[in-house]
């Protein structure tokens, strides 16, 4: 008990030294004058790191990374139009012509050569770097955000640690499940580098990366909320499309998506990521809106997994992503309808058109009247004759030499794949094609629809 008592006496003993100190120095800086902004804000950076909370100035700089396949292998296996993203980021920056001083080891042998990304598409200059396993000196042209790409066309199970040693900086960077909101809003607060005025954001199958001030504006938000909405509908796509590791070729989808902050425009999908425009950019950084108004990202997401080989682009191109955002849009938003009544209304009106003026391609016939032949098929048949579909033409070798084959072979495949004879609904749809098509069709001796797929609606 003595022992404790003398202990519990030092601790005092130190505590009010250090409140004397404290209130001396109170004293004294009280004498000079107001301190600037940014010696505020490095007060309580300095704060931050005596507490070992996360802060853009002691961001994590090891790094390991298992060898993934190239966005072009991914895209051959999956059959997509456009390609995913094959680089990871890592949460640093650098400054254009300061050296990076970055190590690598390796863990398990591989062919595949690592590459160093500085910069983010639509964001800035991109420009790559090959390394090498041991110390690398790199000194970038242009400075950005930093990535790491270990892909091959053929993994084999390599792996490896990366080590950023010197000349790399800090930057906002939030990961699902791992970064608190405090932590966030502490990076965010701390960021005071104008190298790079953008922020990342990391889910486990998309990474967004946006300016530092749609960062901030949406701060209050819940980021892991937001980040796990976008997981959903990516799942929810990637399940319509038949990715249900059933075997090799229907593998989960080993790449993320990349979402950027662009400043004109609207959105759009291109290789590697879909854009969104910085007027819409609430559409992925504010929970509320990804729970009600999703459909402008679930449809760029869409044009991720549409497959050329069925998309005739002159007429559904624009139609098919579609598909997929109804997909995610019935496991985001459980109660809203595929179509709306008026939708279903303009679709009746067309279906009751003469037939010399019902034709599906006429560019009087809209977007969302030509969705309507798909959602009549998702509701006679539903996700199983979709993901037929999708894994049927991954499974196969298919060549295609224009936009009419591909219909003719998705209006073949469509009633082989569903066991019904389609040729009524597709001449209700007035799809113009040769009559030799609707012969092919009728020579597979197939049963006709229980009832009239035309009628079907929400």
């Amino acid at each position: 008990m003595k022992q404790n008592r003398y202990a519990g006496q030092k601790f005092c003993k130190r505590s009010l030294a250090l409140l004397t100190v404290l209130i001396l120095t109170g004293i004294l800086l009280s004498c000079k004058k107001a301190d600037t902004p940014a010696e505020v804000q490095q007060r309580k950076v300095s704060a931050l790191q005596l507490l070992g909370a996360s802060s853009v100035l002691t961001p994590q700089t090891e790094w390991i990374f298992n060898e993934k396949p190239t966005t072009e292998a991914e895209q051959s296996r999956l059959k997509t139009s456009l390609k995913a993203a094959d680089f990871d980021p890592v949460g640093l920056r650098v400054k254009s012509g300061v050296v990076l001083s970055i190590h690598v080891q390796v863990l398990t042998a591989s062919s595949a050569i690592p590459q160093l990304m500085v910069g983010s598409y639509d964001r800035g200059t991109v420009t790559t770097y090959n390394l090498q396993a041991g110390n690398n000196s790199i000194s970038p042209t242009n400075a950005g955000e930093l990535y790491i790409k270990y892909a091959s066309a053929n993994p084999s199970g390599g792996k490896l640690k990366i080590t950023f040693n010197s000349g790399h900086l800090g930057m906002p960077f939030y990961e699902l499940g791992k970064t608190t909101h405090q932590e966030w809003l502490d990076a965010l607060a701390s960021d005071t580098d104008t190298t790079s005025k953008n922020a990342i954001l990391v889910a486990n199958r998309a990474f967004l990366v946006v300016s530092k001030a749609k960062a901030l504006e949406f701060k209050n938000e819940d980021q892991d909320l937001a980040l796990r909405l976008i997981d959903t509908a990516l799942k929810a796509e990637d399940d319509f499309s038949g990715m249900d590791n059933s075997s090799v070729t229907n593998a989960s989808r080993k790449l993320k998506i990349m979402v950027t902050e662009r400043t004109s425009g609207y959105m759009d999908a291109t290789s590697y990521r879909i854009r969104i425009v910085t007027a819409s950019i609430s559409r992925i950084l504010k929970v509320s809106d990804l729970q009600t108004n999703g459909w402008g990202v679930w449809h760029e997401f869409g044009h991720q997994h549409q497959m050329h080989q069925w998309t005739w682009n002159s007429v559904v191109g624009e139609v098919m992503p579609n598909i997929y955002t109804l997909a995610a849009r019935r496991v985001v938003q459980p109660t809203s309808p595929g179509l709306t009544v008026a939708q279903w209304n303009d679709v009746t009106t067309f279906l009751a058109k003469p037939a010399a003026s019902r034709i599906y391609e006429a560019s009087s016939t809209s977007l969302i009247t030509r969705l309507g032949l798909f959602q009549q098929l998702y509701l006679a048949f539903g996700d199983a004759f979709f993901i037929k579909v999708h894994k049927y033409y991954r499974e196969n070798v298919i060549s295609v030499a224009n936009d009419e084959e591909e219909k003719r072979l998705f209006m073949i495949n469509a009633s082989k794949l569903s066991n019904k004879n389609l040729v009524s609904f597709f001449k209700a749809w007035g799809f113009t094609v040769n009559a030799s098509v609707y012969d092919e069709i009728n020579a597979l001796n197939l049963p006709e629809p229980a009832v009239d797929l035309t009628t079907l609606r929400d």
